[in-house]
């Protein structure tokens, strides 16, 4: 910040001779002594007292121009600093105004918690403050610019998310076909249910093994049932190339604004993700796509279907 020039309304501070009416004053002495020590008799007596006299004067006039010049300066350096405060004000409010209450409330919360950690003066926690939020802003303009990815923690948070904020969801059930007899797979299943009903389109391609093939009926009725558009295929019938699309569970979801994710779940508790980055959303798309050579009708595999 620029720290104000010394001048006399510092004059609690500074001393005399750092004063400009005091240098005024003193040179106006000096040249009226001279004066009158070169001259002789009372007619240079008079002409050192005039100079003298003058110079105060004119000290005290200059002096006060100075002081109003700088009054006027100050005046304007506040008027500035009020004009860009005023603006920075605006600009927030207008912010505030056009943001959601809950993110409001988030805004309100974490100042008041920010000052509370600065108000106990602490370097430790106020570089842990300054990392963290370092890391949470990072994280806020990712997610701004569609670039999101999962733990195994927030995925599972994801899994739980209401599936009415879906409009579609396309994908394979690779892994496990026996989790749909769990009462996690059948309360999933449910919830799925009452989605498509109010509008979300599954489609499902659901891979099972050859040799117990007849045994997925009631798997196969249950999903159909539900509304899912299903379709079926024989893990052995996949290529030996392709044996690696069957390695996990793999989704494209669409919500209701548009964003469009990919969802992986694997055996491995690692692998679990759901991402929207571009590659990933192609090479799932990709896969899906290849996987339909080897979808079968679940009709043609089970005829009490039909």
């Amino acid at each position: 910040m620029d720290q104000p020039a010394m001048d006399d309304r510092t004059a609690g501070s500074a001393p005399p001779w750092k004063r400009r009416i005091t240098w005024g004053i003193l040179i106006s002495l000096v040249l009226g002594v001279l004066s009158i020590v070169i001259g002789i008799g009372d007619t240079s007596l008079r002409l050192g007292a005039i100079i003298t006299i003058t110079g105060a004067v004119l000290t005290l006039v200059v002096d006060a121009q100075f002081r109003v010049g700088e009054v006027v300066q100050e005046q304007q350096r506040r008027e500035n600093v009020l004009v860009q405060a005023h603006h920075e004000a605006a600009v927030t409010l207008g912010m505030l105004f056009d943001i959601s209450d809950r993110c409001r409330k988030f805004l309100v919360d974490t100042a008041a918690d920010w000052k509370r950690v600065e108000a106990v003066e602490s370097p430790l926690l106020n570089r842990i403050l300054e990392d963290q939020q370092l890391d949470f802003r990072s994280h806020i303009h990712a997610l701004a610019n569609g670039e999101i990815s999962m733990d195994r923690r927030t995925f599972m948070q994801f899994r739980s998310v209401s599936l009415g904020d879906l409009t579609s969801m396309r994908g394979a059930s690779a892994v496990n076909p026996g989790y749909w007899r769990t009462p996690q797979g059948a309360q999933y299943l449910a919830g799925q249910k009452e989605a498509i009903a109010a509008g979300l389109e599954v489609r499902r391609i659901l891979v099972l093994p050859q040799d117990t093939i007849m045994d997925w009926l009631d798997v196969v009725r249950s999903q159909i049932d539900a509304g899912v558009s299903l379709t079926l295929v024989i893990h052995n019938e996949v290529e030996k190339d392709y044996q690696g699309f069957l390695d996990m569970d793999r989704f494209i979801v669409v919500d209701r604004g548009g964003v469009q994710g990919a969802l992986f779940h694997s055996p491995k508790a690692a692998a679990h993700m759901f991402t929207n980055d571009r590659a990933k959303l192609r090479e799932t798309e990709r896969i899906l796509d290849d996987l339909r050579a080897y979808e079968h009708n679940p009709a043609d595999i089970y005829p009490t279907l039909a």
